[in-house]
């Protein structure tokens, strides 16, 4: 046989061979079980972490707010108001819970990259901005302080209330233009707010009582602010009911929370809140990129968790 005829045969089979050999699946580097609330996650060699929160003490914010509208016939000023909001920033990350390295527990989980550095698991963990609405989205009372609302100005709140001293907002509703997913168009769409709010007046202001708050961006926005417009509809000096627009400035609050996350804590004492379905699918995001490496050899440039 000529050899090379021999020497195709033996890159036939060579090839026939390496296509037959498996390759093999990276081992994930933990496995994840929802606790409701929070996350807990399972190592191999037993470790095991959860999912903790941290919060900052409260801040008082005041959001300032413009009318650039009202449909109430009593209304001949647009009036300026600030919606004094109090809040505070819960901050996430993993801690370990089981570790035989003691001094690691209560600690939050860190990740050593190839190059040697030592960095936090989640580069940008995820944050939440709790406000009074908090209560009733997470089931957890994290803020006492009362959130107030004050105006130079009332006609487009009290002109049709019997009481002054305790008038209502049937609707407070906040707005983003966004694209409609049914339409594909860019429209104004409905993203929290809060119906039936019942306020009492201190001072020159008005404090914020019971109401039923929504919120669609819970944890990425509280329920009374948006980037948007906000609608309120109100009972008129008629007796109908009326609305009024408002637009927020709220870039104060942006570049507080960019501040507070400048220096992240480095204990976590807290169960973690109850995830809204946009947290969740963050958080699973974030799970995802490292519970499995992105080589095989497990030289994963994410590094590995400490």
């Amino acid at each position: 046989m000529r050899p090379s005829l021999w020497l195709f045969i033996v890159f036939f089979l060579s090839c026939a061979v390496f296509a037959q050999t498996p390759t093999p699946s990276p081992t994930p580097a933990f496995s994840v079980q929802e606790l409701k609330p929070g996350f807990r996650l399972s190592f191999p060699d037993g470790r095991e972490a959860e999912l903790h929160s941290s919060t900052t003490p409260t801040i008082k914010s005041s959001i300032p707010m413009l009318m650039t509208e009202s449909l109430c016939s009593n209304v001949t000023v647009l009036a300026k108001c600030a919606l004094g909001l109090p809040i505070r920033i819960a901050y996430d990350d993993f801690v370990w819970t089981k570790n035989p390295d003691a001094q690691k527990l209560g600690k939050p989980l860190m990740r050593l990259l190839p190059n040697g550095k030592i960095v936090d698991l989640f580069q940008n963990t995820p944050s939440m901005t709790l406000t009074l609405d908090s209560a009733q989205i997470y089931g957890v009372q994290t803020i006492t302080d009362p959130t107030t609302l004050s105006c130079d100005n009332y006609d487009w709140l009290i002109a049709g209330t019997s009481d002054a001293n305790h008038p209502i907002i049937e609707t407070w509703q906040g707005d983003i233009n966004s694209v409609n997913l049914e339409t594909g168009l860019n429209e104004n769409q409905t993203v929290g707010g809060a119906f039936h709010m019942q306020l009492e007046k201190q001072g020159d202001a008005y404090t914020i009582g019971k109401a039923s708050y929504f919120s669609e961006l819970n944890g990425q926005l509280p329920a009374l602010l948006t980037i948007g417009p906000v609608t309120m509809v109100t009972t008129a000096a008629d007796h109908s009911l009326c609305q009024s627009t408002f637009t927020q400035d709220i870039s104060g609050l942006q570049a507080l929370n960019q501040t507070t996350s400048s220096t992240k804590p480095t204990s976590f004492p807290d169960p973690y809140f109850d995830l809204s379905f946009s947290a969740y699918t963050t958080m699973m995001d974030y799970l995802q990129v490292y519970a499995v490496p992105d080589t095989a050899d497990g030289n994963d440039p994410h590094g590995v968790i400490q």
